[in-house]
């Protein structure tokens, strides 16, 4: 998910006139959608409590979008300024300048485009994450190795030292390294 969202910009389209509520409800859609294809009763976001909680919060977030894609699906309604709110207002030639500024004005489309170093940077996060799953992954195999070497070479009243030096090179090591420098009771308390 974090690949999609992060590898896309947050505004593509390039609309003629887009008005800001358009590029959030389109941003929001693209969001919801992506979130919305997550299983989240995986145990994956139950796995620690710092990933439950920031899960807890990204849901949270993606529903709040959500809610707000709803409430601002539609182009707000223009300005009435003939209404009765209005027509109470005693600077009346100040109305009609808001009126006449309000139905002159075209303000340019907002563009929204992703900062190249923040780009960059999430990029580099990726990178980065996958390169810890990837040794996560090599580190799980080795250890899943090991833990099978270790059951297969259990010790029991039969097993002799030179077993032990057979599956634990490194004790023999020490053991004749404290022998030849005469170093007899050095772990003895």
């Amino acid at each position: 998910l974090s690949r999609k969202i992060v590898a896309k910009d947050v505004h593509t389209h390039t609309r003629r006139t887009m008005s800001s509520s358009s590029a959030f409800r389109l941003t929001a859609r693209r969001m919801s959608s992506a979130a919305g294809k997550l299983d989240w009763t995986s145990p994956m976001w139950k796995a620690s409590p710092e990933v439950a909680a920031k899960a807890n919060a990204f849901r949270s977030w993606v529903n709040s979008v959500d809610a707000l894609a709803e409430k601002y699906s539609s182009d707000p309604a223009p300005v009435d300024f003939k209404s009765d709110k209005a027509s109470a207002i005693r600077a009346q030639d100040l109305l009609a300048s808001l009126e006449d500024f309000y139905k002159s004005t075209t303000l340019p489309a907002e563009t929204h485009a992703w900062d190249a170093a923040d780009k960059a940077a999430k990029e580099a996060m990726i990178a980065e994450a996958e390169q810890d799953q990837a040794d996560t992954r090599a580190l799980i195999a080795e250890l899943e190795e090991l833990a099978a070497l270790r059951k297969a070479n259990r010790t029991s009243r039969e097993t002799s030292v030179s077993d032990i030096y057979k599956m634990y090179p490194e004790i023999e090591e020490e053991v004749e390294k404290e022998i030849d420098e005469r170093k007899w009771f050095k772990d003895a308390v």
